[in-house]
């Protein structure tokens, strides 16, 4: 089974990688800023990203990995499937978990205009396993994101939401602030600060950076780190692909 999952894949990166008819890929890997672009129309997307979190203590874990699956259903809008898949570990005890399955939706709200960022809508619900009470949970969120192009090759970012803590039972806000910038066609890095906060309860903030590696206009590879600002110091290190394929019919001639 785990060769066949993993020949589809490659089969479906090589494929993606043979087109080169349209703009690059955009993704919402591997910062915490999601991105204000859609995917084209017709066009299938999938990020995939593996990561370590620890906190220099005998816990940490391991996404293997968090997926992201989105569909261009038109210019205005997208579809969107994620799920995660992680292992928690706690003094050399492993335990396995998949305990979200979530749908969103994104729109396109404006297009960048001088002092008007280039900006969008999104929207998951998800089902979470509350593993205190063993029963799903619904956890709503969403976010507003938004791009300003400073110069060709040097973007800024940033994102406002709310998602639901199914622990807390009450909202957690966030916000990310992203610094990208464009090597050259190839390589690009970032640097971005985001928080998380709860009320009644300590902000959550964080830094983190990193790189992708376009291959073709279809295809990317990432690299990335962060760490936490606040006692216990935690970090996570993390890697992933994201490919995209036409689902569109060609015409026979």
């Amino acid at each position: 089974m785990k060769t066949v999952i993993t020949l589809s894949i490659l089969l479906f990166l090589f494929s993606s990688i043979v087109a080169q008819d349209i703009a690059p890929i955009q993704t919402d890997r591997p910062d915490q800023t999601e991105s204000s672009f859609l995917v084209p129309k017709k066009y299938m997307q999938a990020e995939l990203g593996f990561a370590y979190e620890s906190n220099n203590t005998n816990e940490a874990s391991l996404e293997h990995p968090a997926i992201l699956l989105k569909y261009g259903i038109s210019n205005r809008f997208e579809c969107r499937f994620i799920s995660n898949i992680y292992t928690d570990i706690n003094n050399k005890k492993w335990t396995w978990h998949w305990n979200e399955i979530g749908i969103g939706l994104k729109t396109k709200n404006t297009e960048e205009h001088k002092a008007i960022p280039q900006s969008s809508l999104i929207m998951h619900y998800s089902l979470i396993w509350d593993t205190k009470i063993s029963k799903v949970k619904l956890s709503p969120d969403f976010r507003f994101t938004f791009l300003h192009s400073l110069r060709s090759n040097l973007n800024l970012s940033y994102n406002v939401g709310l998602q639901w803590n199914i622990e807390s039972n009450r909202p957690t806000y966030l916000y990310t602030l992203s610094l990208a910038y464009a090597i050259n066609e190839h390589i690009g890095a970032y640097i971005e600060s985001y928080a998380f906060y709860e009320r009644y309860q300590t902000p959550n903030n964080l830094i983190d950076g990193g790189f992708t590696y376009l291959i073709g206009n279809n295809t990317q590879l990432d690299i990335s780190a962060g760490i936490s600002l606040q006692q216990p110091i935690s970090y996570f290190v993390s890697t992933g692909i994201s490919f995209r394929k036409s689902l569109q019919k060609t015409k026979q001639g």
